[in-house]
């Protein structure tokens, strides 16, 4: 890695550092090439950190808090493999009107889901990077229930 100084304070931390990017291309679809491109780097730049060969800079975490809405805290340090969504002035707002969506698929299925179960499945979709993912899986889920229910 010639002319490229690796920063030492994070060595230890480069391999999960590199899962974490990894699950957030997983998270977006998106293939090595794609997840490059989208961020404005070269594939091999995107390769060196998915594996935890070097660094990701200051660029690439603002990038991907920019472009995906990913918390640069959570690449860096965690917790977990599932990415986590930098929170918004607008939030709460949009919390709420998940919660809202929920509900209506809840009541459209025929379903009775306490607030609370209701609640968790809107944060599925607000953590998750491809929000029409999150809804489609959520729904497929409340599906599932509703057929269990009838059968």
């Amino acid at each position: 890695m010639a002319g490229q100084k690796r920063d030492t304070k994070f060595d230890d931390r480069l391999p999960d550092i590199g899962k974490r990017l990894l699950a957030v291309r997983e998270h977006a679809g998106l293939s090595q090439d794609d997840m490059a491109r989208c961020l404005g780097f070269s594939r091999r730049q995107w390769t060196s950190w998915e594996y935890g060969q070097v660094t990701p800079s200051l660029w690439v975490l603002l990038e991907l808090m920019e472009k995906l809405q990913i918390e640069p805290a959570w690449v860096i340090d965690g917790p977990g493999l599932i990415p986590v969504l930098r929170s918004t002035d607008g939030g709460a707002a949009r919390i709420g009107r998940l919660r809202k969506g929920v509900q209506r698929t809840v009541r459209d299925l025929g379903l009775e889901i306490p607030d609370g179960f209701v609640h968790q499945l809107a944060m599925i979709i607000f953590n998750n990077p491809v929000e029409k993912d999150g809804k489609r899986q959520v729904h497929e889920m409340l599906r599932q229930l509703a057929i269990g229910k009838d059968g």
